[in-house]
């Protein structure tokens, strides 16, 4: 994001990509408000999240090439959406509402996967006929995995003091997490993962 030198609420988005064979940095849009881009599975498009001056908030699709817009979509009444990701090629994206944090997939009528919870939603990624987050669901932040076509949802990890910045690079999960030293890397084998039945309305009592 670009801010205003004067008016906060005025400032746009620059969508940048890195070309690694020439190792330079080139915009893709300036001036716009797209805000959390994911590449499509093939990269010839991305998925961005529009914030109108109007305060209303879009899915929008791009091109990868030139950043031509090719579609967008309105967010679900009373929904403000937050991040999106690509599974095939459906798009689901995180919304937030006065219900709290929701998913929702994209398509000529948005449709609810997982009705909105008050919990926290962030880090939204999709593939392989799954999607993963984390959410403070248990009071802490942890890992999920929610299986689309079965509904099945599973609780990735399970930490002391939570964890953030999940990120599997192949058999290994990379992580960081709060420890009485402050916060350090952490990386497990995925196969040593225990994932439990989670049910996304179960939330932590304080």
């Amino acid at each position: 994001g670009v801010r205003d030198l004067r008016w906060d609420l005025s400032g746009v988005s620059i969508v940048r990509y890195l070309d690694v064979r020439t190792g330079r940095v080139q915009d893709l849009t300036r001036n716009t408000r797209y805000y959390n881009p994911q590449p499509s599975p093939e990269g010839d498009r991305l998925a961005v999240v529009e914030y109108a001056v109007s305060g209303e908030t879009f899915l929008t699709i791009i091109s990868a090439l030139d950043g031509t817009v090719l579609s967008r979509q309105r967010a679900p009444e009373g929904v403000q959406l937050t991040e999106s990701a690509w599974d095939g090629g459906k798009v689901y994206c995180a919304g937030l509402s006065a219900d709290g944090y929701g998913i929702y997939e994209a398509g000529d009528l948005w449709k609810t996967v997982l009705p909105p919870s008050h919990q926290k939603l962030v880090n939204l990624g999709g593939g392989d006929g799954c999607l993963n987050w984390v959410s403070d669901r248990t009071g802490v932040n942890e890992l999920y995995q929610y299986h689309l076509e079965s509904g099945e949802l599973l609780q990735m990890t399970s930490t002391r003091y939570g964890a953030t910045d999940f990120c599997p690079v192949g058999d290994t999960l990379y992580c960081i997490s709060q420890t009485l030293q402050g916060k350090q890397l952490f990386s497990a084998p995925l196969s040593s993962l225990k994932p439990r039945d989670a049910r996304f309305e179960d939330l932590h009592s304080y």
